[in-house]
């Protein structure tokens, strides 16, 4: 086919040939998922009674001839077709599924490319819909302009389906506006702002997953934790403090070096009634964002990043599953200052009642978490103590101190404000959060109580919406209450729609 040569969408098409790699790599990822608890004993070569690799080889060679004439076949059986109202896609293998998408379901056209798919000018199309399942419409890989192609007919007929007029030309002719570019200076210090606790508990998880798999390695769990404790007890001041800094400087590269994988080339633009997001550079993701799918919108900064002057930007946005689809639902734009938020919130929602005025929750949200964590940590440290493990006992006064200040700061600003337009809700521990949400995307409302609660006349709200459920802690009885029935008012209330 020539380059600007137009594709007939009404026949139906077949991904391209290079898809098998992709259906094949797929295939394994989620066998390996699956299985890794019994594939594990076989690498270590406990497959067999001689201890051989015979029995490994035998079962990889045999997974990968499966897996790919299961793809070959996959590729074949695939196809999708654009008719006049809808979106078609016939697949399947043992069981055919015919899936019909009216162009008005559909929300966005996003892509992926990983380092393969670059390397091969081929895309991932992930295709969003309203009230979709569990996941949502995928295509494996279409050569990059083709998926350009399918994307720019797609939203041309969903233009003319939901306004009822022709329209010439594609997505191009839409009106679309830059909202944040990160330079590469932009990137290092986002990536100098992380979170650095990440790989440092990477680290600690590695070590004890390696216990639950040191018999494979005829190793005692119990020699190897002693070891380690040991090592850490016997330093000297000076040396724990190298292995500290070391470990600080570890942590630090590894959060700017994913901070350019995940974000380089950055562009976040308004683009007529959704934000799109394009990032990446082993893996290029354009997502979308459609103003009526998203159900709310949050943003945070830490202490670093508030001296900087930036936020974490994040829309969360409906899903048939919100609960299981919460991470991919939600996308965040780090390095957003406080006129980019505006700027979203206005084209988001327009003129809203913004509240002013924020209320606090009962002392007894600190009380609550404080009794558990001067428990817990006087046991450990009476524990220490008893065996004259004096420095382990420092070490452990200083945490639990700083997670009773940490506690407190949350409690401070712990704080919330309902009127009739929207919900805003403020936290935060050493960094700052804030939510907004409309009413009229509020789902159900319920008021929950535990024992402790009920004792002492408190209770929480729990307000669902379609992507996830939200939380007002520790608040009266008797304040709870109103809010619930006034809120329910406003849901009923609204003659806007939530979707």
């Amino acid at each position: 086919m020539k380059k600007n040569e137009a594709i007939d969408f009404s026949i139906p098409q077949r991904q391209s040939i290079l898809a098998i790699i992709f259906i094949v790599l797929k295939f394994l990822r989620a066998f390996v998922g699956q299985a890794w608890i019994l594939i594990i004993p076989i690498v270590m070569g406990r497959g067999s009674s001689t201890g051989g690799w015979e029995t490994w080889e035998l079962a990889a060679a045999g997974m990968g001839v499966f897996s790919t004439i299961w793809s070959v076949i996959a590729y074949f059986r695939y196809y999708y077709s654009l008719t006049d109202t809808e979106l078609v896609i016939k697949k399947g293998i043992l069981k055919k599924s015919d899936i019909n998408v009216p162009y008005e379901r559909i929300q966005s056209v996003n892509f992926k490319q990983n380092f393969l798919h670059q390397m091969l000018n081929v895309a991932e199309v992930a295709i969003d819909t309203a009230g979709s399942g569990e996941k949502e419409i995928q295509i494996d890989a279409l050569s990059l302009e083709n998926a350009k192609k399918l994307r720019s007919e797609i939203l041309k007929r969903k233009k003319k389906e939901v306004s009822d007029t022709v329209l010439d030309g594609d997505e191009n002719l839409e009106e679309v506006e830059n909202i944040l570019t990160l330079s590469t200076s932009d990137l290092f210090k986002i990536g100098l702002t992380q979170n650095h606790f990440k790989p440092v508990g990477l680290i600690i998880g590695l070590i004890f997953s390696s216990f639950a798999y040191s018999w494979q390695l005829d190793l005692d769990p119990q020699d190897i934790f002693k070891n380690i404790y040991t090592f850490l007890e016997d330093r000297s001041f000076l040396q724990s403090i190298i292995i500290a800094f070391l470990l600080i400087v570890f942590s630090v590269l590894y959060s700017i070096v994913t901070t350019f994988l995940n974000h380089a080339n950055l562009t976040f633009f308004r683009n007529e009634d959704k934000f799109q997001l394009n990032q990446g550079l082993l893996t290029r993701k354009e997502v979308a964002a459609v103003d009526k799918k998203i159900q709310y919108i949050s943003w945070g900064q830490n202490i670093l990043q508030r001296l900087l002057g930036f936020h974490k930007l994040s829309f969360q946005q409906a899903g048939a599953n919100a609960v299981k689809q919460k991470v991919k639902n939600n996308f965040k734009i780090p390095g957003c200052t406080e006129d980019k938020i505006d700027f979203v919130k206005k084209e988001w929602l327009g003129k809203l009642n913004y509240a002013q005025s924020f209320e606090s929750v009962s002392i007894h949200y600190f009380y609550y978490s404080f009794r558990w964590i001067i428990g817990l940590f006087s046991i450990a440290i009476a524990v220490n103590l008893y065996f004259y493990r004096i420095k382990t006992a420092i070490v452990l006064t200083a945490i639990m101190i700083y997670a009773t200040y940490i506690t407190w700061l949350s409690y401070k600003k712990k704080k919330y404000s309902i009127n009739s337009d929207q919900l805003q809700i403020s936290g935060g521990g050493l960094g700052f959060s804030h939510l907004l949400m409309p009413t009229f995307k509020i789902q159900n409302v319920a008021m929950t109580q535990s024992p402790y609660q009920w004792r002492r006349k408190l209770a929480s709200l729990r307000i669902y919406t379609a992507a996830g459920s939200l939380e007002i802690p520790f608040i009266s009885e008797q304040r709870a209450a109103a809010l619930m029935d006034k809120l329910l008012y406003e849901v009923e209330r609204s003659k806007k729609a939530w979707m």
